[in-house]
């Protein structure tokens, strides 16, 4: 069983233009409604894959009710927190070459009472699904950004409040950035997974090339982290755990949009965690690529997969540079190299 935590979910409106113009009206082509957040996307990305999922999160206001009913046409189990503040809308808008512009809004300012009541359940949720399945590996993701009003420390406070209940049984595995993911890194999850820009905050320096990012990610796994899942854009993505160094590309394709296809790597990942960490990376590496050639709104599921294509390797090219001189590496046909490009530092995609 996965369970999912997204502390700041909400609705997810994307319009499709012909071209984007600052400072001009644009009449949308076409236009969709999802519920969105991290944690949201990587429950549906994993239901579509036939994986047990459960998703915590806070519904309030008429813009929550829109989030729940969402959630339950896409098949998601959830555990909703009720909170008075209205849920957020983020906004995205997306042109013809894959270019996406975002707006995230902050989402609505939870009260003590709140945030703790969030917390308590999902200790809850992942207590009983470890009585319910005593044979199986229980993993709480807790993904996203926090709402106003949640401490910094809202995530390393859930994983140890969880681990004091569940003990062992528990595997956690975190996507956030700035303090929050800092924060959780101090109690040591099994499993992280930054994109380079918050790698390189996480260790206070630039990471130019593959042999930085390794070092970087076994910086973090010698201070207790189990795996850091690093993505990279257009340049693949690299896994470092105990005695593993690993990379990973796609091949080139047409990209209809980068939005959620980091979520959908982390997807990918803990679906085929049990695995081993080369499977775990291979299938990490062919979500994030089946999510950006999808349209916008739907779910890469199973059919759409191409993990055989995918190259992936021991080791690394030390000279190799971590990031592309443009946003995204174009071969001549006009396709590009496509392995979580929702992650890149430019879209500032932390929902």
């Amino acid at each position: 069983m996965i369970v999912t935590l997204t502390p700041n979910p909400g609705i997810d409106r994307t319009y499709a233009v012909e071209r984007l113009m600052p400072g001009t009206v644009h009449r949308a082509g076409r236009d969709w409604v999802e519920a969105g957040g991290k944690g949201v996307n990587v429950a549906r990305v994993l239901r579509a894959h036939g994986v047990a999922v459960r998703a915590v999160l806070p519904i309030g206001g008429p813009t929550g009710e829109s989030v729940r009913e969402l959630l339950r046409a896409d098949g998601i189990d959830i555990d909703a927190v009720p909170v008075a503040g209205d849920l957020r809308c983020n906004v995205t808008l997306t042109d013809p070459e894959g270019g996406v512009t975002k707006v995230n809004a902050s989402g609505p300012t939870m009260s003590p009472a709140e945030v703790g009541a969030l917390v308590e359940r999902v200790v809850e949720v992942v207590g009983d699904a470890a009585v319910s399945a005593p044979d199986e590996p229980v993993w709480l993701v807790c993904c996203g950004s926090l709402t106003p009003g949640a401490p910094d420390t809202l995530l390393a406070d859930v994983i140890g409040r969880v681990r004091d209940r569940v003990a062992a049984r528990v595997h956690v595995a975190v996507d956030s950035s700035g303090e929050a993911l800092r924060g959780a890194v101090a109690v040591a999850p099994d499993v992280i997974k930054p994109n380079l820009t918050e790698l390189e905050e996480l260790c206070a320096r630039p990471l130019p090339t593959f042999a930085d990012v390794v070092a970087g990610a076994q910086q973090l796994h010698a201070a207790g982290v189990g795996t850091v899942l690093v993505s990279l854009g257009p340049e693949g993505a690299v896994l470092v755990g105990e005695g593993a160094v690993l990379t990973a590309e796609a091949p080139p394709v047409r990209v209809r949009t980068t939005v959620g296809a980091g979520d959908a790597l982390l997807a990918g990942y803990l679906s085929h965690v049990g695995s081993g960490p080369v499977e775990a990376l291979r299938h990490a590496v062919a979500f994030g690529a089946a999510a950006v050639q999808r349209p916008i709104g739907a779910i890469a599921g199973p059919a759409s997969l191409d993990v055989p294509s995918v190259n992936l390797t021991e080791g690394f090219e030390p000279p190799r540079p971590s990031r592309s001189r443009s946003e995204a590496r174009t071969a001549g046909n006009g396709t590009t190299t496509a392995v979580s490009q929702g992650d890149r530092a430019s879209l500032g995609e932390r929902a």
